[in-house]
């Protein structure tokens, strides 16, 4: 019996060791800053999975949290020293995939701060654009700052003076314009920024089978005449979404989120700045209107001024005005004509 407790003991001591390191992940900066990032639930125990599907597939560190209370409640109910052995073998097994998306996770924070930075980059995810060579069409699913890849052989590129130096494109392309020009369909192309040129709105319905995938882009915005990336694409790519274009479903953020919050707090976030920015702007549309009418008024007090000083007799001989005046006018006039013949004959 005593044997017994202590092997108990022993294993009640490891599962809260495994419990504070899974809490701990779940407060890490990278996984609270991502209110949008999906479990691996195809690495997980069929057990974590099941508990997943009672949560409709929990998202962000929220979804997590939540889900690591139920797998953990579903756990302590089981009862034997076989079924209390499979428990610790399914948390350990949780750990390292939590732990393998965790370096994924802090590999996306690091990528988003970068992408923040936009000075250069001209296209934004989503828009429709076209190639000035090749004249296909596709649609920008990511950026690099530079190229990534040995760009110096392109047959696209032999005439460039920056060749791998510039913004370039991943591009989901136009399956028509691929069979056409291309010779049959492909299925990502990466691009040169200086080989992209941007398109009017009736030439931007294109097709590709992953556009409205996972992870792509939820629809055509016909007003805007581009794709709305989906959470995950507008998390890598801050400011990359336009106001009023979200997911469906009250835990969507208005916008892509700050750098600093998840779940709710980032909705919150978003709608505060949202309406901070709105109470900004009409302050300074009424400012700026105040302004107008000052600057009209004082005008028109000048001009009343004027008018009434030039009724007032002995105006003219008062301002200096004469035939005598008008000469030096006309020749320093003249004498700039002159000065621009010359120039122009230089």
């Amino acid at each position: 019996d005593r044997g017994a407790r202590r092997q108990e003991s022993t294993a009640m001591s490891v599962a809260q060791a495994l419990y504070r390191s899974m809490w701990r992940w779940v407060r890490s900066p990278a996984v609270r800053c991502n209110p949008h990032f999906a479990l691996p639930l195809d690495k997980l125990p069929a057990s974590v999975v099941r508990a997943a599907e009672r949560l409709e597939s929990p998202r962000g560190a929220a979804g997590s949290r939540e889900l690591l209370r139920l797998a953990w409640r579903e756990a302590a109910s089981t009862s034997g020293e076989a079924a209390t052995a499979a428990e610790l073998d399914d948390a350990f097994r949780v750990l390292r995939v939590l732990g393998e998306l965790g370096e994924e996770l802090e590999a996306l924070q690091k990528k988003r701060a970068s992408n923040a930075w936009r000075v250069g980059v001209e296209m934004r995810i989503g828009e429709v654009v076209r190639h000035s060579q090749y004249g296909y069409r596709g649609v920008v699913l990511g950026w690099d700052r530079k190229a990534e890849v040995d760009v110096s052989g392109w047959d696209g590129l032999r005439k460039s003076s920056r060749g791998g130096d510039q913004p370039f494109y991943r591009l989901l392309p136009d399956y028509t314009d691929c069979a056409e020009l291309l010779g049959g369909p492909r299925e990502v192309k990466y691009v040169a920024q200086e080989n992209l040129e941007r398109l009017p709105p009736r030439y931007t319905r294109v097709h590709h089978p992953a556009l409205l995938s996972p992870g792509a882009f939820l629809r055509y915005d016909a007003t805007a005449a581009a794709f709305v990336p989906s959470d995950e694409l507008a998390y890598e790519y801050p400011g990359s979404r336009s106001p009023g274009s979200r997911s469906p479903g009250p835990e969507s953020p208005e916008s892509d989120g700050p750098l600093g919050a998840d779940g709710a707090e980032a909705g919150e976030a978003g709608a505060a700045v949202a309406e901070a920015a709105r109470t900004v702007e009409a302050a300074v549309t009424r400012a700026s209107q105040q302004l107008r009418d000052f600057v009209a008024a004082v005008d028109q007090q000048q001009m009343q001024q004027q008018a009434q000083a030039r009724e007032r007799p002995g105006y003219q001989a008062e301002a200096g005005y004469g035939a005598e005046e008008a000469a030096p006018g006309a020749a320093e006039s003249e004498g700039s004509e002159a000065e621009a013949a010359q120039a122009g004959a230089r």
